[in-house]
């Protein structure tokens, strides 16, 4: 079967967004992750905090030290394990539909018998979206503890 050239630019328009896509991706997950949370303050935050702080009546009750941090982390930490158990049972599930769903599609669905064409597309596209799902839920739960730092 001999592609004709508007086939073959399509073609090739999908791998390039799709590759651009995913590298936008990583890049905003290495963005997110590489914020590291300490309890050194700018000075100009200190101060700013030190005036809420006079005008509120709140002294040393906020304070954020290094303890601190580490118990977010540590309750983000039990929070992703929860999470990974959460996405791995229903991803058990999921792979279950999705293996009868594919066998559906192979069987009944191709337009030429034998071919996997449609199949591997259904295939693909619901690995790729479990595999967002897993990342969606690690950058959101890595990402919490730090706007709860943020917000304090």
């Amino acid at each position: 079967m001999a592609y004709t050239l508007l086939e073959i630019n399509s073609i090739i328009m999908i791998y390039l967004f799709s590759f651009a896509g995913i590298a936008f991706a990583g890049y905003c997950t290495y963005k997110v992750f590489s914020i590291k949370p300490s309890s050194r303050k700018r000075k100009d935050e200190e101060n700013q905090i030190d005036l809420l702080r006079e005008s509120d009546g709140l002294i040393n009750e906020n304070e954020i030290t290094e303890k601190n941090i580490i118990e977010m982390e540590n309750i983000s930490n039990l929070i992703a394990k929860g999470a990974d158990v959460f996405l791995f049972t229903e991803y058990l599930y999921l792979l279950i539909f999705v293996l009868i769903m594919a066998l559906i599609i192979f069987f009944f669905g191709e337009i030429r018998q034998w071919t996997l064409y449609t199949t591997m597309s259904f295939i693909c596209g619901a690995l790729t979206s479990m595999l967002c799902g897993f990342l969606g839920m690690r950058i959101a739960v890595n990402s919490n503890w730090r706007t709860t730092y943020s917000a304090l």
